[in-house]
C-alpha cells in the first residue's frame, strides 16, 4: 500500500503506511505501519506525537495566503530559474554548492548562464522544500523523479518529504511539487503544514532528532 500523510486538525501529522525514516547520514529510525510525527514542535519523544500539541494549544491556521502567486523568475540564455520563496526551507544546497549562480544579498539572487545548464539542474534537484524549479525549451520541471518514498527528518528542521507520498487533503500553492516538499515541525510555519524557514529565525531545536 502507498504511504500516505494527512494532518490531523490541530494535531500531528498521521503517516499510514511504512515508509523510511531517515535522520541523515547513516541514522534511520524504524519505521511503522502507522505513524504520529510531531508538527508542534513541543513533544518530549520527536520525532513521534506523545500528545504535546494538546497542551501547548497548537493551531495549524495559516497566516498567509498559499493561493498567492510568489515565485520568482530568473531567466537565463538557456535556462529559467524559478523560485518560491515562502517555501524555502533554508536547506542551502544552491547557495553553498553553485555560489556563482546563487548568491544571498545579490540582485539578483540567480544568474543561470552563470554555469552550465546541467549544473544548475543538478543542485536545483537538491533542493528538498521544492522552492526551486527550473524552466527549459519551454517546460517547467518540478518532480524530479525520485522513486524512494521516505521521510527526511531534517536536524533541527522540517520533515522532508521524498517520492510522492501523498499529503491528503492539502492545497498548495502554485507551481509547487508533489512529489518533493517540507512539512513543518517547529509549529511556528505561516503556511503549515508546509515549512516555510522559519524554524531557522525562531532558533528551533529538537534535540538531535
Amino acid at each position: 500500500m502507498a504511504t500516505k500523510i494527512k494532518c490531523a486538525p490541530n494535531g500531528p501529522l498521521l503517516v499510514d503506511g511504512t515508509c523510511q525514516l531517515d535522520m541523515g547520514s547513516e541514522n534511520t529510525l524504524e519505521p511503522k505501519p502507522k505513524m504520529a510525527l510531531c508538527r508542534c514542535g513541543e513533544s518530549a519523544n520527536k520525532p513521534f506525537c506523545d500528545g504535546a500539541h494538546a497542551k501547548v494549544g497548537f493551531s495549524d491556521a495559516r497566516t498567509r495566503n498559499l493561493e498567492k502567486d510568489e515565485r520568482l523568475q530568473f531567466e537565463g540564455e538557456k535556462l529559467t530559474i524559478r523560485y518560491d520563496r515562502k517555501l524555502c526551507s533554508h536547506a542551502a544546497h544552491c547557495v553553498t554548492e553553485l555560489p556563482n549562480v546563487f548568491k544571498s544579498g545579490r540582485d539578483p539572487w540567480a544568474i543561470p548562464d552563470n554555469a552550465e545548464p546541467e549544473q544548475v539542474k543538478e543542485v536545483i534537484q537538491k533542493c528538498p522544500s521544492g522552492a526551486l524549479s527550473y524552466e527549459d525549451n519551454g517546460k517547467e520541471t518540478i518532480d524530479f523523479d525520485q522513486t524512494e518514498a521516505k521521510i527526511v527528518i531534517a536536524r533541527d528542521g522540517p520533515f522532508y518529504i521524498k517520492g510522492g507520498i501523498e499529503l491528503e487533503g492539502v492545497e498548495r500553492s502554485n507551481g509547487a511539487s508533489a512529489e518533493h516538499y517540507a512539512l513543518c515541525r517547529c509549529g511556528k510555519s505561516s503556511i503549515k503544514p508546509f515549512c516555510d524557514g522559519v524554524h531557522y529565525d525562531v532558533e528551533f531545536k529538537a534535540d538531535g532528532v
